[in-house]
């Protein structure tokens, strides 16, 4: 009697990351539609102002840069990464320094 292996989801970027979970080498279909996936993703992914490049900074040091510059680059880091996200940063940094000052 001939035994067939039913592979569910190969192909797809779900069945490249099954095959690692399972400890198995993906097949060659599912490692090409995890690059065709990733390939996606990088496309669309959102760009500062085209150069795609990224800066990474502890949000404390941000934050003291954002509160002392003009209300002019404040209004601009606002539209860069939203008002409400700027806010809970300035929240956040406000009770560090206040349970600084308390101690």
């Amino acid at each position: 009697m001939k035994t067939y292996t039913i592979q569910l989801n190969c192909g797809t970027d779900a069945g490249y990351h099954r095959h690692y979970r399972r400890d198995e080498q993906p097949c060659e279909r599912c490692r090409e539609a995890h690059n065709e996936s990733a390939r996606k993703r990088r496309r669309e992914r959102p760009r500062l102002h085209g150069r795609g490049k990224v800066v990474v900074i502890d949000a404390h040091l941000f934050t003291g840069m954002y509160l002392d510059t003009t209300p002019t680059r404040q209004i601009e880091i606002e539209a860069a990464l939203g008002r409400d996200n700027v806010d809970r940063l300035v929240a956040q940094f406000d009770r560090v320094i206040a349970k600084r000052e308390a101690a």
